[in-house]
């Protein structure tokens, strides 16, 4: 196994729809290698590569796990990956309705 680790920076987003947004750099991973999922309130990202070496298998994982904030709507998560191999993990703000005043006029 190596010691090697992607890089990773976490973000929060400054834009009116995004709650938060996370990239890794996960360049030395292919698409396949790589799940992205939200648990409870929680994006857990794993990465597996498995390279035949002679008679070994080298196995490179990692796990990284970001707690997302109340104010996320979790059935909106997505995740997209770069060609250059950057992973961004983006969570949309959870929308509420407008509460709406009603006006009853008496004659």
């Amino acid at each position: 196994m190596s010691d090697k680790q992607p890089v990773m920076t976490c973000t929060v987003s400054s834009q009116q729809f995004l709650a938060s947004q996370m990239m890794i750099d996960v360049k030395d991973y292919k698409p396949g290698d790589i799940t992205v999922k939200t648990v409870d309130d929680t994006v857990v990202v794993e990465g597996k590569i498995e390279q035949k070496e002679g008679n070994s298998i080298k196995t490179q994982v990692f796990t990284r796990r970001f707690m997302l904030p109340p104010t996320v709507n979790l059935n909106g998560v997505t995740s997209a990956l770069s060609r250059d191999g950057v992973l961004t993990i983006s969570a949309p703000k959870l929308v509420r309705p407008l509460p709406l005043s009603l006006l009853l006029l008496c004659s």
